[in-house]
């Protein structure tokens, strides 16, 4: 009972603290409150307000807390999108980020080593899933018109995607299918679900207190991606012609084989 009441007590001090001060307190202890995410499920939703994250609106030298970010949602949008890495240079500048963006959505940027433990033990905040924009389920627009283009242009690039999958990429990739996420970038290399991100893996592999030989640690490792193409990007253009006029050409699996490496940099992995 002394601790429930404690931990409550504590939870409405921190609360009150003033909005001038509270970003120097957030320095301080801001690991033993996503530390408190993953452990306290009772307190979970009291710890959640008082978390503050970097996001594409406040810049490297603001924090903005889950709160804030909800009164500023688009009025369709159902998801609160982050992506996490190890600077806000790398975060802010990944593939991942691109169409979110140009869509005028604001997403968090997760620097923080515990950052995504933290925000894969929250299911939610106040009905708004959690969607890391560098894996799959990422959806920016439901609407019949959209369904019907992107049906259109699955179908124009259908013997592309098969090719790299079932050719070029063979025992490489989980799948290849057409993004969502890209303006810009050719390709990007996304987890599944429930996969690791190429933070999540960069990780596991620095974390100084796990086993030489770790099954789980391997699974994950050893997953397969999703490789995803920007059907409006000219390399990817090319490709489909020249898939299309031979696909036993040795250049175009070279070019295949490129994008993939390029991607799996880009995508931290």
């Amino acid at each position: 009972v002394i601790k429930k009441k404690l931990v409550r007590k504590t939870l409405d001090m921190i609360k009150k603290i003033d909005d001038s001060k509270y970003v120097e307190f957030w320095k301080e202890f801001s690991t033993n409150l996503k530390l408190g995410i993953i452990e306290d499920q009772t307190n979970r939703n009291r710890i959640a307000k008082l978390l503050r994250f970097h996001s594409s609106k406040t810049g490297p030298d603001g924090w903005t807390s889950l709160s804030e970010y909800i009164k500023d949602v688009q009025p369709e949008q159902d998801q609160i999108f982050y992506i996490a890495g190890s600077s806000y240079d790398e975060v802010s500048q990944s593939p991942f980020v691109e169409r979110v963006l140009k869509k005028g959505y604001e997403v968090l940027y997760l620097t923080d080593a515990v950052d995504e433990y933290t925000l894969s033990n929250l299911p939610d905040f106040e009905g708004k899933r959690f969607q890391n924009v560098a894996k799959e389920g990422l959806a920016l627009d439901k609407s019949t018109k959209t369904e019907s283009y992107k049906k259109a242009l699955d179908k124009k690039f259908a013997k592309l995607l098969t090719w790299m999958q079932e050719n070029a990429l063979k025992d490489k990739v989980h799948k290849v299918v057409l993004s969502e996420r890209l303006s810009e970038s050719p390709a990007a290399l996304v987890a599944t679900a429930f996969g690791w991100t190429g933070n999540m893996e960069r990780l596991a592999k620095s974390n100084a207190h796990s086993k030489t030989k770790d099954a789980t640690r391997d699974y994950y490792l050893q997953q397969k991606k999703i490789l995803e193409l920007n059907p409006h990007h000219p390399i990817v253009k090319e490709l489909l012609r020249r898939v299309s006029d031979d696909e036993n050409d040795d250049k175009v699996k070279q070019t295949a084989s490129l994008l993939f490496a390029t991607a799996t940099v880009r995508s931290g992995y």
